[in-house]
């Protein structure tokens, strides 16, 4: 069974005006994995965009 671990972010307040929230997110990754055998270890929330550094959950996951 292979592993993964899932960043859920919304960037833009558009992004969560349109219903793309971060539980929402959650959600749909979920069922791709679950519908794959996909193992979920772990789930980071960042509010941080990547386009202009690495956000600080992702940075922690990347560390360890």
């Amino acid at each position: 069974m292979e592993a993964a671990d899932l960043d859920i972010r919304v960037s833009t307040l558009e992004q969560a005006d349109k219903r793309y929230s971060q539980k929402a997110k959650e959600i749909v990754l979920r069922r791709y994995c679950e519908y794959g055998d996909i193992k979920v270890r772990k789930v980071i929330y960042e509010d941080h965009s990547p386009k202009t550094f690495m956000p600080p959950e992702w940075t922690k996951l990347l560390i360890i």
